[in-house]
Order: structure tokens, then C-alpha cells, then sequence
């Protein structure tokens, strides 16, 4: 199995549109990136109060499972999951709702709509452009999980963090064939990946 991290075979955006013609055999999705494409999924990125990212994936699974959207049609799932409640990581502290009046902070998917409700203003830019956009002063923060203080080191230019509200969804598939089964688990015609060079961009 050969991977491409960071999205250096697929954009984020593509990614989905990527797997289903065949570029990737494999691609870990954010659904957040592509508003209206995965409604029904998406909804587990409302602030509902899931309180963890276990939590989120179960439900986020069970959903995905009862509805079985249109928009996974031509793929196979492998798994959801979503990633622990989402914090607004600053530059400089945010004690009030007032605080975030006119605050650029980026931010993705349904978490645009919860800062902009909030009076911030959302900035839509992928997660790794973000670490200059902080360091320029583009943006005054980000609105995600916790993680990215260390992943992404975010700890050294927003060194804040409030409460947390929502959780974003991903999903990991494949394209229909490449295990041996099509979309809804059916076998597949041919053998599957037997002598393939599997791509899995994440």
C-alpha cells in the first residue's frame, strides 16, 4: 500500500470525486469540505453537545447506517468518524461574545455558520495554509479541534483556547472493486485488488 499524506494526490475537495474514478483506491474524506454534498452525515457537525469523538463516531455510524445517503452511492464505506469537539484557539483571549466581534478565525463547513451567528468572521482556507496565515496575521485564530495545538503547532501562535461545540464528520472509503465488493458491501464482478498497487490518500 502506497500513501500519500497532506493531500499530495488529492485535494480535500477532491477527494471524494478522486476515489470514485480511481485516481485513489482509498481516501479519508472531510465532509465539512463540500456543504450540501453530505447533508445527512453532516449533521453530526451541528452543535448538538456531542460531548467526545467517540461519542460523535457512534452516532455519526448509526446514521449513516439507518439513512444510507445518495451521496455514498458509488463508493464503499469503511468508517466514520468524527474528531473531538471543535475549541476556538486564539491569539488573544475571548472572555465574552463581544470578544469575537469582526475576530478573523478560520474555519470549515457548518463551523463558518456558528462564528459568523457568533459575530466573528469566518475564513475559509485548508488547515495546513493556516499556520502562515496565523504567523502573517491573516487570521487571528481557527476554530477546530485540540489536536492541532501539537499537530500543527498552533500552541506557539494561538496560545488560547474556549470551550468546545461541535465535531466534524469524516468518513474513510474505497472505490467500488478495489476489496473484492461494491458499494452497499455486494461482491464485486472482478477479483478485487489482487495485483494492484493500492493508493490511499489521507
Amino acid at each position: 500500500m502506497k500513501t500519500f499524506p497532506g493531500g499530495t494526490l488529492l485535494g480535500a475537495k477532491e477527494m471524494m470525486d478522486g476515489v470514485i474514478a480511481g485516481q485513489a483506491d482509498i481516501g479519508n474524506i472531510c465532509m465539512a469540505y463540500q456543504p450540501g454534498r453530505f447533508i445527512v452525515t453532516n449533521a453530526t457537525s451541528l452543535p448538538l453537545g456531542i460531548p467526545d469523538a467517540r461519542s460523535g463516531s457512534v452516532a455519526l455510524l448509526k446514521l449513516y447506517e439507518k439513512y444510507q445517503p445518495e451521496a455514498f452511492k458509488d463508493v464503499v464505506v469503511l468508517t466514520m468518524f468524527t474528531n473531538a469537539p471543535g475549541n476556538i484557539m486564539s491569539q488573544q483571549p475571548v472572555r465574552k461574545m463581544e470578544d469575537l466581534k469582526g475576530m478573523d478565525l478560520r474555519a470549515s463547513g457548518d463551523s463558518a455558520t456558528i462564528l459568523k451567528a457568533w459575530g466573528a468572521n469566518p475564513v475559509g482556507m485548508p488547515m495546513p495554509a493556516t499556520v502562515e496565515a496565523l504567523q502573517k496575521g491573516t487570521v487571528k485564530g481557527l476554530f477546530s479541534s485540540l489536536e492541532v495545538m501539537k499537530d500543527f503547532k498552533f500552541a506557539e501562535t494561538a496560545s488560547t483556547s474556549h470551550g468546545g461545540c461541535r465535531n466534524l464528520s469524516f468518513c474513510r472509503d474505497h472505490e467500488q472493486g478495489f476489496l473484492g465488493e461494491t458499494a452497499g458491501g455486494r461482491p464485486a464482478s472482478d477479483d478485487g485488488p489482487q495485483g494492484r498497487t493500492g493508493r490511499l490518500d489521507r
